[in-house]
């Protein structure tokens, strides 16, 4: 009896394993990786790698803080490009690398790096696609740790009312983002503060928002991802340095 019940343990755990493994590789598989083009960015002084957090600084005292969730299945190197035209404005970046690369099974990777990197300026969280997605819900569960919320490709998850935080949120879409659902972003603006700003990104998609290529069904875009990165950034800033 003793013999048939390790056999049976022996023979579940080989099978979970080899589940376990198949779908790390099939994951590994379908992750988007960072573009070429980003290895120099990443080779910059101002850029520094910790445990997997991606940590991009200003070239003087930061005027505030922004940790950005990557989107589902891609690398957090896809967005150090971003990450540094924002910190040429004064602003650290902060973008953590996410279990699986998929956000959603660590929304709380703000706290950490806050612990670790707080000082007394504001802090900001955001994210593309599924990160945004992710960054609502970390928002909505600790409204006051965070000072806005910016959305790139992205709409909060039906469990996330940001409705009554009185907080700045932005977000940004592309013309030709078909990625995101159209319905289900329209209906969920009702989870966003009523102030809430829309930006529409004329020619922009969904895979620009990133340095990864071209996200599988998207459309191309009929701007450069160059140009669609820093439309992104001139409305980041406005919501972390508004106008006077």
């Amino acid at each position: 009896m003793i013999k048939k019940i390790f056999k049976i343990t022996m023979i579940l755990i080989i099978v979970l394993a080899l589940v376990t493994a198949g779908g790390y590789y099939y994951l590994s598989e379908n992750t988007y990786k960072a573009m070429p083009v980003t290895y120099k960015t990443m080779a910059q002084e101002n850029v520094v790698v910790d445990d997997g957090l991606i940590v991009i600084n200003p070239p003087a005292e930061p005027i505030a803080n922004l940790v950005f969730y990557p989107g589902g299945l891609v690398e957090n190197q896809a967005y150090v490009i971003l990450g540094d035209l924002l910190s040429k404005q004064g602003i650290r970046v902060f973008i953590p690398k996410m279990p699986f690369n998929l956000s959603i099974l660590s929304n709380s990777e703000f706290e950490k790096i806050y612990e670790k990197y707080k000082d007394d300026k504001k802090w900001y969280i955001g994210g593309h696609s599924l990160g945004g997605a992710s960054a609502s819900i970390y928002a909505a569960k600790y409204p006051g740790k965070v000072a806005g919320v910016i959305l790139l490709g992205a709409y909060p998850s039906d469990t996330s009312n940001l409705a009554k935080l009185d907080i700045p949120v932005l977000s940004m879409i592309g013309t030709f983002d078909v990625l995101v659902d159209k319905d289900k972003y329209a209906s969920t603006k009702t989870l966003l503060p009523a102030d809430t700003q829309y930006v529409v990104i004329e020619g922009g998609n969904h895979s620009y928002f990133g340095y990864y290529g071209m996200q599988k069904d998207d459309m191309g875009g009929t701007i450069t991802r160059w140009d669609q990165h820093n439309i992104v950034v001139q409305n980041i800033l406005g919501i972390i340095i508004p106008p006077q």
